[in-house]
């Protein structure tokens, strides 16, 4: 049995309103750019969760204009700000945390240095398990992010002992939006190496950044988000599989973040187990199948509302 705690955090200059110690970075700790996550779990989640996961550089924001202005934010190789703040809330919970944030390579060869769009994973004992660089980058990632060499998974350490596998937004889309639909790339790697969770940390939105200034976007929306998200996974329907996906909410400049946070499982068909929607910050806890194991549900979210779609 596995449980999957997935935790929305939304683009804050400000820490938490009630004044709590959540273990936010504090001012400062990113070149003096604040970010906090909007709500946190609570400690009463020790030894009930195995795995917390957080969106797509979510202490940074994810706009950014050029490579000078990200680049003071970025981490170095050895761990920063943010994979500091993984360890001490994999200590707190006794999990493995799962985070987005921006980093240095440190393999620039006499080159300018490269700087990635990465996702960390780390363990309960504070280890660093995996530094995943996301593979296709979004336009707005290209202004400033290398991309990895390839996908990858981790073998997460006993007592969870299952293949997690990795993705960042994009990823899950076709190469450059150029490559055939039914590529499905990254569903194929993950079905091809065994995995059995899926781990993915986005930053979905409902804006190209070659959209005129003038372009007006619809209000994004839960269902087709999770529709998408299903489709690109088709490779993945009938296995024992779930995917569960912490993504952004919120807006940075013209930019609105599409929320929809969820645990899906991908037995027989799609069913979304468990989501929030577009504009909802909350911690949301799902108990996942995995193998042969018997599912029983449990949610906890920043309000009483949150939103299930039974299939998609």
């Amino acid at each position: 049995m596995l449980r999957a705690d997935a935790l929305l955090t939304s683009y804050f200059s400000r820490t938490l309103d009630d004044g709590t110690d959540s273990g936010i970075l504090e001012d400062g700790d990113l070149a003096g750019r604040p970010r906090g996550v909007a709500v946190s779990p609570s400690p009463s989640f020790r030894d009930s969760v195995d795995i917390l996961i957080l969106p797509e550089m979510a202490f940074t924001g994810y706009i950014f204009n050029s490579r000078a202005e990200i680049a003071p934010l970025c981490e170095p190789p050895s761990g920063g700000a943010t994979i500091a703040w993984c360890r001490r809330w994999a200590a707190l919970l006794a999990c493995v945390v799962v985070c987005g944030y921006p980093r240095r390579g440190g393999d620039g060869d006499g080159e300018e240095e490269r700087l990635y769009n990465s996702q960390c994973v780390v363990s309960a004992a504070g280890d660093i398990l995996a530094i995943y660089d996301k593979t296709f980058l979004y336009a707005t990632d290209k202004v400033w992010a290398s991309a990895g060499e390839r996908f990858q998974y981790v073998d997460l350490p006993p007592p969870l002992g299952v293949r997690a596998g990795l993705g960042i937004c994009m990823d899950i889309n076709p190469e450059d939006f150029v490559a055939p639909f039914t590529d499905f790339e990254l569903a194929h790697f993950w079905k091809n190496s065994g995995v059995q969770i899926a781990l993915f940390s986005s930053a979905w939105c409902n804006r190209h950044p070659d959209d005129p200034p003038d372009h007006v976007s619809e209000e994004p929306d839960s269902h087709e988000t999770l529709q998408y998200w299903a489709t690109r996974l088709i490779p993945l329907f009938g296995t024992h599989m779930a995917f569960v996906c912490a993504d952004r909410v919120g807006k940075e400049g013209m930019t609105t973040f599409c929320g929809t946070s969820c645990v899906m499982s991908m037995r027989k068909h799609p069913t979304v187990l468990e989501c929030l929607n577009t504009t909802q910050e909350g911690v949301l806890v799902r108990e996942v199948e995995l193998c042969a194991a018997t599912a029983t549900a449990t949610a906890t979210t920043a309000e009483a509302a949150a939103r299930e779609l039974a299939t998609v």
